[in-house]
């Protein structure tokens, strides 16, 4: 005898599918091998869902630390280019005033 399995979700009923209907016993009761196949089945459906929602959070873990490495590096960054283009223009405009024969350096203007 075929009887249907019906499950809900959100607290409604699902339609009857036919692929859905389990076996039971002349006695009315169901069969214990479809209820252990079953609980397998939906024991393994749950361990599928907990270890993809686990690897989402990891992966997601992941991400936010790579953020953080990255936005500390620009900083670093950031600041090594800053010093080095500083100090460039610095010795740059040195440069300059030094080759500069209109440059009249500090000592000859006191005298």
């Amino acid at each position: 005898m075929l009887v249907p399995h019906n499950t809900t979700m959100c607290g409604r009923q699902n339609a009857t599918d036919v692929n859905k209907l389990q076996p039971h016993t002349s006695t009315g009761e169901p069969d214990e091998s479809s209820h252990k196949g079953d609980l397998k089945e939906k024991r393994g459906g749950i361990r599928f869902i907990t270890d993809w929602m686990r690897s989402k959070d990891e992966e997601e873990e992941r991400r936010e630390k790579w953020c953080h490495v990255v936005s500390v590096l620009d900083r670093y960054i950031l600041i090594a280019l800053t010093v080095i283009l500083i100090v460039f223009g610095v010795s740059l405009s040195k440069g300059q005033r030094q080759s500069d024969p209109n440059h009249k350096s500090e000592e000859n203007d006191h005298h």
